[in-house]
């Protein structure tokens, strides 16, 4: 049992109690200290970092946590930290949380001042994305509840949303103790004890973009705002909730209206595209694009997957996962949206993504293809022939068009097929182990060495 130090009903825990309770990192540094808890910032020996938070059992504190514990386990997107672990002591409750990166809003907006209308925007644009996956959590819709500029952290343009100690699913509001949020961005009926749904967070959320726009918010605020934006966020700080935007996907289509009256193209970004195609069917392509495109996006890159064949598989996983959620033309299954492919020219797909992973079938010669080019071959008997065939194909794709990053992935090979088959097809390859045997080791690291040699990596883009 751990020795708690305890001071006119102060609890605190120590970095030592720290280091043993989570052995393989080491405190690296003290983030925040309350006087009656901490968040620790820890390290192991490869140089991942993590964040504990440490809490006493009291009413409040213990609360609060718990409530954090509860919403995060059932979180699974790139903008919101993962919970790896949960540690207590006799006195104290410890969660082991991703470190995400960088500076809060209200740092960045204090040292550089506010932000141009476009880089709003696009900001804006993300923490609504956010909070279109939390309003779409089945089997209840989660609300954050304390969205403001210190809960918001920017690195490398991209935005992330923290501190769930104040969230809770829409359907247990009348459980939780503390509702109140924070004074200036906190909607109304917080404090006065009104119902509370979706339309609370988008107050928050329109309180944080008038806040990037010009470092101050509420109502007299609203007229150093740029007039496009004006109304918009005016709605979403109403009084009546009622006025409010009635949903984050609302929010975000007036978003990018805004963008377009305006002539900004944050909108209109281009993917980085990467083709997966197979020497033949049936020979695993799917599995393994949706497999790397879910990779990408656990090693903190924006990507989606695209199918681009005749299959229907998205649409046959649609019908029977049941925890799949659909948003503004793509579905997302757990934090990796995948689309359909669409004959329909007509669909507008408004969200677009930093790294694009179509799978494209099977192999044809005369196909376009993206910068980066996964070809999965088979090497069973009865599949060297297409697979050589292919080969002599990439050979001449490779002088057409040197600029196309090639990666060969020898399938369901378990070794030495990285050598074999150079010596048989003169083409360089990674080995894939079998999927479904439970190696993600194996996997993972295959993956890893596409994403280098396709110059994914989040140091390379």
């Amino acid at each position: 049992m751990f020795m708690i130090s305890v001071a006119k009903g102060v609890t605190v825990i120590s970095e030592d109690e720290i280091n043993h309770l989570f052995s393989m990192y080491y405190v690296q540094n003290i983030l925040k200290d309350t006087g009656t808890g901490k968040v620790f910032l820890l390290s192991n020996r490869q140089g991942e970092r993590k964040v504990v938070k440490a809490v006493p059992k009291n009413e409040e504190g213990k609360e609060s946590l718990q409530s954090e514990i509860s919403i995060l386990q059932t979180l699974n997107h790139r903008g919101i930290p993962r919970l790896y672990d949960v540690k207590e002591t006799e006195d104290c409750i410890c969660i082991l949380e991703q470190y995400i990166e960088g500076r809060t809003l209200y740092e960045i907006i204090r040292t550089e001042g506010v932000l141009p209308l476009e880089q709003a925007l696009f900001y804006g644009k993300q923490l609504a994305e956010i909070l279109i996956y939390l309003q779409s959590v089945k089997p209840d819709a989660v609300l954050h509840l304390d969205i403001q500029p210190k809960n918001i952290i920017i690195y490398k343009n991209k935005l992330s949303l923290i501190d769930f100690g104040n969230a809770a699913y829409m359907g247990y509001l009348e459980q939780k103790y503390y509702l109140k949020g924070t004074r200036g961005y906190a909607a109304p009926e917080q404090y006065t004890g009104k119902s509370i749904d979706i339309r609370t967070d988008i107050y928050g959320m329109g309180c944080c973009i008038l806040y990037m726009l010009t470092g101050k918010t509420g109502q007299e605020a609203l007229k150093e705002a740029p007039l496009s934006v004006r109304e918009l966020l005016g709605n979403c700080m109403e009084q009546d909730k009622e006025k409010r935007p009635d949903s984050a996907i609302r929010f975000g289509e007036e978003l990018r209206c805004i963008e377009k009256i305006n002539g900004i193209r944050n909108h209109e970004r281009n993917p980085v595209i990467v083709s997966f195609a197979g020497t033949q069917q049936r020979i695993g392509t799917s599995v393994i694009a949706m497999g790397f495109a879910s990779y990408l996006r656990r090693i903190g890159l924006d990507a989606s997957y695209e199918e681009c064949n005749q299959t229907g598989m998205v649409r046959k996983l649609v019908k029977y996962e049941t925890s799949i959620r659909y948003s503004q033309g793509e579905f997302w299954y757990g934090d990796l949206p995948i689309r359909p492919r669409y004959e329909s020219q007509q669909i507008k797909l408004t969200q677009m993504h930093d790294i694009l992973i179509r799978d494209e079938g099977v192999y044809e010669e005369k196909k376009q293809y993206g910068q980066g080019l996964v070809v999965v071959a088979g090497v069973s008997p009865w599949e060297v022939e297409f697979t050589e065939q292919v080969c002599k194909n990439l050979k001449c794709r490779q002088i057409l068009t040197p600029c196309q990053k090639l990666v060969l992935i020898w399938n369901f090979f378990r070794s030495s097929g990285e050598q074999l088959y150079f010596g048989k097809f003169q083409m360089d390859g990674f080995d894939m182990p079998f999927l479904n045997r439970g190696d993600t080791r194996r996997e993972e690291a295959v993956y890893k060495r596409i994403a280098e040699r396709l110059e994914l990596a989040e140091g390379n883009r």
